[in-house]
């Protein structure tokens, strides 16, 4: 993610420093100069998640809460099951399911990337926390759930 941010700030100042040192038409100038905008602040606003130390998940004996869900604290009595959800490459979700009668007030987003989602059908209810970018992650949120609530069942750790 931080290769890619510097990679967009790179081309971001290469094509200001053209389009400085470049004595063309005017339309050009003014399209180059905005392109050089974008690529600089989306190259910035990638790093700044480099450096983002905020505490994202936080377990504790009464249950969890996240970051994207905005303080909401999800009870251990109000989860079904505890799912690791591994891609090929270096992406990796814990995904908690809800059970049905779990009346919380977490606003569900299908759009974000983590958070809280809630399937078009109206049925599954879960939160989603992304761990991939958590040293360790895996381990860590898997060995809260393990102390925390031991009988909840969690499934693909193996």
């Amino acid at each position: 993610m931080s290769v890619l941010g510097l990679i967009k700030v790179g081309l971001g100042v290469f094509l200001l420093a053209s389009v400085v040192a470049d004595a063309g038409n005017g339309q050009n100038k003014l399209l180059m100069s905005a392109v050089a905008a974008f690529l600089i602040g989306a190259g910035l606003y990638d790093l700044s998640k480099v450096f983002d130390r905020r505490v994202h998940v936080r377990f504790w004996t009464e249950g969890f809460t996240s970051l994207d869900l905005g303080g909401v604290v999800v009870p251990w009595e109000a989860l079904r099951q505890v799912e690791y959800i591994a891609s090929g490459g270096s992406s990796a979700m814990v995904r908690f399911h809800l059970k049905a009668d779990a009346d919380l007030p977490i606003r569900f987003n299908p759009l974000a990337l983590g958070g809280a989602f809630q399937l078009a059908d109206g049925g599954a209810r879960f939160v989603q926390i992304d761990v991939s970018p958590l040293r360790n992650g895996r381990a860590r949120v898997l060995g809260a759930v393990a102390r925390f609530a031991p009988d909840l069942p969690v499934v693909g750790a193996g």
